[in-house]
Protein backbone atom coordinates (compact mmCIF):
# COMPACT_ATOMS: atom_id res chain seq x y z
CA UNK A 1 0.00 0.00 0.00
CA UNK A 2 2.70 2.85 0.45
CA UNK A 3 3.53 2.18 -2.76
CA UNK A 4 0.38 4.35 -3.51
CA UNK A 5 1.74 6.96 -2.17
CA UNK A 6 5.52 6.86 -3.24
CA UNK A 7 4.62 5.89 -6.87
CA UNK A 8 0.99 6.05 -7.39
CA UNK A 9 0.26 9.29 -6.40
CA UNK A 10 0.94 12.41 -8.46
CA UNK A 11 4.35 14.25 -6.96
CA UNK A 12 2.37 17.32 -6.73
CA UNK A 13 -0.36 16.76 -4.48
CA UNK A 14 0.68 15.85 -0.96
CA UNK A 15 -0.95 12.42 0.60
CA UNK A 16 -0.46 9.99 3.85
CA UNK A 17 -1.19 6.42 4.22
CA UNK A 18 -1.01 5.45 7.61
CA UNK A 19 -1.56 1.59 9.21
CA UNK A 20 -1.80 2.65 12.51
CA UNK A 21 -2.89 -0.96 13.91
CA UNK A 22 -2.98 -4.61 12.95
CA UNK A 23 -4.70 -7.38 15.16
CA UNK A 24 -4.34 -11.00 13.99
CA UNK A 25 -4.72 -14.40 15.86
CA UNK A 26 -4.66 -15.16 19.90
CA UNK A 27 -1.29 -16.97 20.19
CA UNK A 28 1.87 -17.49 18.78
CA UNK A 29 1.48 -21.03 17.20
CA UNK A 30 -2.19 -20.72 16.15
CA UNK A 31 -2.76 -19.32 12.17
CA UNK A 32 -5.05 -17.18 12.88
CA UNK A 33 -8.23 -17.03 10.78
CA UNK A 34 -8.39 -13.38 10.46
CA UNK A 35 -6.46 -10.61 10.40
CA UNK A 36 -7.63 -6.34 10.88
CA UNK A 37 -5.76 -3.39 10.52
CA UNK A 38 -7.04 -0.11 10.53
CA UNK A 39 -5.61 3.10 9.23
CA UNK A 40 -5.64 6.36 7.53
CA UNK A 41 -5.40 8.00 4.53
CA UNK A 42 -5.04 12.25 3.77
CA UNK A 43 -5.22 14.36 1.03
CA UNK A 44 -5.98 17.90 0.20
CA UNK A 45 -8.27 16.76 -2.74
CA UNK A 46 -11.78 14.78 -2.63
CA UNK A 47 -10.71 13.29 -6.20
CA UNK A 48 -7.38 12.02 -4.45
CA UNK A 49 -8.49 10.71 -1.69
CA UNK A 50 -11.08 8.80 -3.81
CA UNK A 51 -8.26 7.05 -5.64
CA UNK A 52 -6.21 6.27 -2.68
CA UNK A 53 -9.35 4.37 -1.56
CA UNK A 54 -10.42 2.49 -4.58
CA UNK A 55 -6.38 1.04 -5.28
CA UNK A 56 -6.41 0.27 -1.43
CA UNK A 57 -9.82 -2.21 -1.95
CA UNK A 58 -7.84 -2.98 -4.75
CA UNK A 59 -4.67 -4.08 -3.40
CA UNK A 60 -6.59 -5.57 -0.46
CA UNK A 61 -8.74 -7.97 -2.25
CA UNK A 62 -6.59 -9.27 -4.85
CA UNK A 63 -3.66 -10.20 -2.37
CA UNK A 64 -5.90 -11.82 -0.48
CA UNK A 65 -7.84 -13.36 -3.73
CA UNK A 66 -3.99 -14.50 -4.63
CA UNK A 67 -3.86 -16.49 -1.23
CA UNK A 68 -7.05 -18.01 -1.55
CA UNK A 69 -8.87 -15.99 1.02
CA UNK A 70 -11.05 -12.82 1.26
CA UNK A 71 -10.89 -8.85 2.01
CA UNK A 72 -13.58 -6.76 3.04
CA UNK A 73 -12.73 -3.08 2.72
CA UNK A 74 -14.85 -0.53 5.06
CA UNK A 75 -14.24 3.46 5.10
CA UNK A 76 -15.01 6.65 6.00
CA UNK A 77 -14.25 10.06 4.96
CA UNK A 78 -12.45 11.67 7.82
CA UNK A 79 -12.32 15.35 8.72
CA UNK A 80 -12.04 17.40 5.63
CA UNK A 81 -8.18 19.49 5.27
CA UNK A 82 -8.09 22.42 7.21
CA UNK A 83 -7.72 25.92 4.85
CA UNK A 84 -6.87 29.07 6.69
CA UNK A 85 -8.62 32.19 5.10
CA UNK A 86 -5.90 33.90 4.04
CA UNK A 87 -7.35 37.43 5.33
CA UNK A 88 -7.76 36.16 8.62
CA UNK A 89 -4.27 34.56 8.34
CA UNK A 90 -2.73 37.81 7.64
CA UNK A 91 -4.04 40.02 10.05
CA UNK A 92 -3.34 37.09 12.96
CA UNK A 93 0.67 37.46 11.63
CA UNK A 94 0.24 40.97 12.06
CA UNK A 95 -1.35 41.19 15.43
CA UNK A 96 1.17 38.46 16.90
CA UNK A 97 4.02 40.38 15.39
CA UNK A 98 3.02 43.30 17.21
CA UNK A 99 2.59 41.38 20.58
CA UNK A 100 5.42 38.70 20.39
CA UNK A 101 7.60 40.41 17.84
CA UNK A 102 8.10 39.45 14.24
CA UNK A 103 10.83 37.19 14.40
CA UNK A 104 8.71 34.65 16.90
CA UNK A 105 5.92 34.73 14.62
CA UNK A 106 6.63 32.13 12.19
CA UNK A 107 4.30 30.83 8.51
CA UNK A 108 4.34 27.94 7.58
CA UNK A 109 5.83 27.26 3.86
CA UNK A 110 3.80 23.78 3.35
CA UNK A 111 0.11 23.16 4.85
CA UNK A 112 0.08 20.12 6.87
CA UNK A 113 -1.69 16.49 6.89
CA UNK A 114 -3.13 16.66 10.21
CA UNK A 115 -7.23 16.04 10.12
CA UNK A 116 -8.32 18.35 12.56
CA UNK A 117 -12.47 18.49 13.20
CA UNK A 118 -11.86 22.52 13.39
CA UNK A 119 -11.94 21.89 9.29
CA UNK A 120 -15.50 21.11 9.13
CA UNK A 121 -16.33 24.75 10.38
CA UNK A 122 -13.99 25.95 7.74
CA UNK A 123 -15.98 24.59 5.28
CA UNK A 124 -19.17 27.25 6.69
CA UNK A 125 -17.35 30.35 8.20
CA UNK A 126 -13.58 31.58 7.30
CA UNK A 127 -11.51 30.19 9.94
CA UNK A 128 -8.20 30.35 11.13
CA UNK A 129 -6.10 27.67 12.56
CA UNK A 130 -2.77 28.80 14.72
CA UNK A 131 0.12 26.57 15.92
CA UNK A 132 1.02 27.80 19.71
CA UNK A 133 4.81 27.05 19.20
CA UNK A 134 4.83 24.29 22.40
CA UNK A 135 8.52 23.01 22.11
CA UNK A 136 10.29 23.33 25.33
CA UNK A 137 13.14 26.05 24.87
CA UNK A 138 15.72 23.82 25.71
CA UNK A 139 14.76 21.49 23.06
CA UNK A 140 15.49 21.68 19.25
CA UNK A 141 12.44 19.72 17.92
CA UNK A 142 9.87 17.25 19.92
CA UNK A 143 7.55 14.42 19.14
CA UNK A 144 4.13 14.57 17.41
CA UNK A 145 0.70 15.44 19.03
CA UNK A 146 -0.31 11.26 18.60
CA UNK A 147 3.44 10.55 20.06
CA UNK A 148 3.26 9.17 23.74
CA UNK A 149 6.78 11.11 23.70
CA UNK A 150 4.43 14.67 23.16
CA UNK A 151 5.53 16.50 26.09
CA UNK A 152 4.49 20.50 25.32
CA UNK A 153 5.91 23.35 27.41
CA UNK A 154 2.95 24.69 29.19
CA UNK A 155 3.68 27.61 28.98
CA UNK A 156 2.50 27.99 25.78
CA UNK A 157 -0.92 28.48 27.44
CA UNK A 158 -0.63 31.86 28.60
CA UNK A 159 0.52 32.68 24.15
CA UNK A 160 -2.36 31.35 23.47
CA UNK A 161 -5.00 32.68 25.65
CA UNK A 162 -2.97 36.15 25.39
CA UNK A 163 -3.53 35.38 21.14
CA UNK A 164 -7.03 34.69 21.62
CA UNK A 165 -8.03 37.88 23.35
CA UNK A 166 -6.00 40.05 21.19
CA UNK A 167 -7.01 38.78 18.05
CA UNK A 168 -10.83 38.96 19.47
CA UNK A 169 -10.00 42.70 20.51
CA UNK A 170 -8.93 43.30 16.64
CA UNK A 171 -11.51 41.83 14.71
CA UNK A 172 -13.87 44.27 17.04
CA UNK A 173 -11.27 46.77 15.83
CA UNK A 174 -10.26 47.84 19.92
CA UNK A 175 -6.73 48.25 20.56
CA UNK A 176 -5.21 45.77 23.45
Amino acid sequence: MQSLISREKPSSEPAVLTVGNFHAGTARNIIPDAAVFNGTIRAYSDALLDALMKRVRELATATAAAHGASAKVASRKSYPPGYNDPALAGRFRARMSSFLGAPNVVSRKAPTMYAEDFARYQQLVPGLYAYLGVIPRNRKKMEEIHSPRFLPDEKAIETGIAAHVLFVLDMLGVDG
